[in-house]
């Protein structure tokens, strides 16, 4: 049986639950993490007062280890749609099978955020991108899970004009929910 807990944090794209709790024991808000005994697959749902309230994550649809370099570089994005505001892209993997959909907002010609899809529509993770040319912390992205909590953070070099270059540094645990 999978222990519930009141929180639960990312460690290298897994989820670990915080502060169990009994099972019986009913809270306003609690995750169930639940894994299959290779660990190969996680789960996570949160509970109301004890009842079933939504998945937040399954790593049957996006596996958040897998958003390392080396498992991407096979992927190939297709744009679909474009407008001033958001350019609509479907994502391939290695075998040209479509994985998932990516829509990206822009604001003053810059990409500010990117979500993720699954293609029957479910929102998977969340991107946000920051630049110190503009004032933000530090020129990166900040990836989160559906519950809004960090999963991911991507330091990158930029050029003069911003943009993105190379991956100077992944942080994979212990990254708070703002830069």
């Amino acid at each position: 049986m999978h222990p519930f807990y009141t929180d639960y944090v990312w460690k290298a794209g897994k989820p670990v639950g915080r502060d169990p709790h009994p099972e019986g024991e009913t809270l306003p808000v609690s995750y169930k993490i639940i894994t299959d005994p290779y660990f190969k697959h996680y789960s996570v749902e949160r509970y109301h007062f004890g009842k079933y309230e939504t998945l937040v994550y399954d790593s049957q649809l996006l596996d958040f280890r897998k958003l390392k370099p080396e498992h991407q570089q096979a992927w190939q994005s297709e744009t679909v749609e474009v407008t001033k505001e958001c350019v609509s892209c479907l994502i391939r993997d290695g075998n040209d099978r479509l994985i998932l959909k990516e829509v990206h907002t822009f604001e003053e010609g810059l990409p500010k955020q990117v979500e993720l899809f699954s293609l029957h529509g479910w929102h998977l993770l969340t991107t946000k991108l920051y630049y110190s040319h503009l004032g933000d912390a530090f020129s990166g992205a900040l990836l989160f899970d559906r519950e809004k909590r960090p999963v991911l953070k991507k330091t990158y070099q930029t050029d003069e004009a911003g943009n993105f270059l190379e991956v100077l540094k992944e942080e994979w645990e212990g990254i708070p929910s703002t830069p």
